[in-house]
């Protein structure tokens, strides 16, 4: 029986040891959501799939669909944001973004937007300089828990959430009553929703 082979833009977002060369991956794809995938003797040196599947990367993935659920197949690697930036500070800002992507979002389902805003917030917060990563950390994050339906805009910062960009929203100066806005935003949808 042929399988239907499916092609997409990935972040690795998560993996987990399995047997002895296998490795169960968390991806969020542009056009399926959240997959989790195995990848079939990926912990090998001579896998070719190896460095396209490291935690933190972007790729062009190709995965099939089996008795057993997903299985990656092939896997280009096009960025690693986690590596590309030597500072400490935004390294752990992107490992929380990613936690919290992780919490957010639950199961298969298409939302490229979101993909679209992750990626943009994720290289540009590995660009950021010291001073604003604390900023670009809580714009990116008000803008993931506005594109899943937990925040509604609000005049402090509703233009944070209409322009495509997240540079374009980092652009206007932040006031403290903005930046208190926005806490308490992202406060208020992590309690309703009980994340």
């Amino acid at each position: 029986m042929a399988y239907q082979t499916y092609t997409t833009d990935a972040l690795v977002i998560g993996s987990a040891d399995h047997l002895t060369a296998d490795r169960w991956i968390a991806l969020f794809t542009r056009d399926a959501g959240l997959v989790h995938a195995r990848a079939i003797s990926v912990r090998k040196e001579q896998s070719k799939l190896r460095y396209g599947l490291q935690d933190f990367s972007l790729a062009r993935v190709s995965l099939v669909r089996g008795k057993s659920g997903w299985r990656i197949i092939g896997a280009e690697r096009a960025h690693n944001l986690y590596f590309a930036t030597p500072d400490r500070e935004v390294r752990a800002a992107m490992l929380r973004i990613v936690r919290f992507l992780r919490r957010l979002v639950q199961g298969e389902e298409t939302n490229v937007p979101l993909y679209d805003m992750l990626i943009d917030g994720l290289v540009v917060l590995a660009s950021s300089p010291g001073d604003e990563i604390v900023r670009v950390e809580r714009v990116l994050t008000l803008r993931v828990l506005s594109a899943l339906g937990y925040v509604a805009p609000h005049s402090d910062y509703r233009h944070m959430l209409s322009v495509p960009s997240l540079g374009e929203a980092l652009s206007v100066t932040g006031k403290e009553t903005e930046e208190q806005s926005i806490q308490s935003a992202i406060d208020e949808a992590l309690a309703v929703s009980q994340l």
